[in-house]
């Protein structure tokens, strides 16, 4: 039978705290894009407690083979978006009663989250992009000449416009070409 105290049950393997190098380490219900949960850290300081992510959005971004050159905007977009700030250590937010080390673990992990998110997605389309500037530049220069044309638009059967990243035109014959990369390790 369905209750909340299974709910509950299955829920509790999420929970703990544990201490560790960075402070008390929260594992969350959050997920960054590898799958994996979102670990945030709580420190009491002078006044309150610093809650942060131990620059676990930075991390997940490397390991998708990002550097941190130009992800400063991304990760400050997604903090400010949670209410939090971000630095070269990470994602962090400044709580001063107990009261609010919920709301500040909670924003922490959605922001940590968000950040590395985007950060890949970012990436995703740059190179997207990229590939099929290549692409056209390698058949631009073909020996046979065909005529390109990026974001060509067909016409379905059912009359739905579909947009293929780029179109190759030679005599009579037409290629429709869409990029698909493989995500980055």
């Amino acid at each position: 039978m369905l209750d909340c105290s299974l709910i509950n049950s299955a829920l509790a393997e999420f929970e703990g705290c544990e201490l560790s190098e960075h402070g008390y380490r929260v594992s969350t219900h959050c997920l960054y894009p590898s799958f994996e949960r979102v670990s945030v850290f709580v420190r009491r300081e002078l006044g309150g407690f610093l809650v942060h992510d131990g620059s676990g959005a930075m991390n997940c971004s490397w390991q998708h083979g990002l550097d941190k050159g130009g992800l400063a905007r991304t990760f400050k977009k997604s903090a400010i978006a949670f209410g939090c700030e971000y630095n070269r250590s990470g994602i962090h937010l400044f709580v001063q009663s107990e009261e609010w080390l919920f709301a500040g673990i909670v924003s922490v992990a959605n922001a940590s989250a968000d950040a590395a998110r985007a950060a890949v997605a970012k990436n995703g389309s740059f190179t997207e992009r990229d590939l099929i500037k290549k692409t056209k530049n390698f058949f631009d220069n073909a020996a046979w000449k065909p005529d390109t044309k990026l974001g060509h638009q067909v016409s379905g059967h059912s009359g739905k416009l579909h947009t293929f990243d780029l179109a190759l035109f030679h005599n009579e014959s037409v290629a429709l070409i869409d990029a698909v990369i493989s995500h980055p390790k």
